[in-house]
């Protein structure tokens, strides 16, 4: 990621892609099944989006990496897991502004 323009260069995202297919095709045909899912998974959730104008493309291409090193199973819980914190952080601000005030 680039400090100016905040881009995710292509390089390091479809690298990401070849690289952790051919990791996964070390465990043959179900590693690379279940980083295709991954990265369908993964990609397709942040496509959606992307298409509805709530994230730009690097951010549905870093995703599709992330997904094709996780898996099928694992990228669901990788797209699950950053937004609890958030909704804590929420309900904690909410509870401390409008109950203890």
């Amino acid at each position: 990621m680039t400090c100016v323009g905040a881009r995710i260069p292509n390089w390091l995202t479809y690298g990401s892609v070849v690289a952790a297919l051919a990791a996964r095709a070390l465990l043959g045909w179900p590693g690379i099944k279940g980083g295709l899912i991954g990265l369908l998974a993964g990609g397709g959730v942040f496509f959606l989006l992307f298409a509805l104008g709530g994230m730009g493309g690097g951010d549905v291409k870093l995703m599709a990496a992330v997904g094709t090193w996780a898996g099928g199973a694992q990228t669901v819980v990788v797209l699950l897991q950053p937004p609890l914190p958030a909704d804590f952080w929420q309900w904690a601000t909410w509870f401390s502004t409008t109950v203890c005030a």
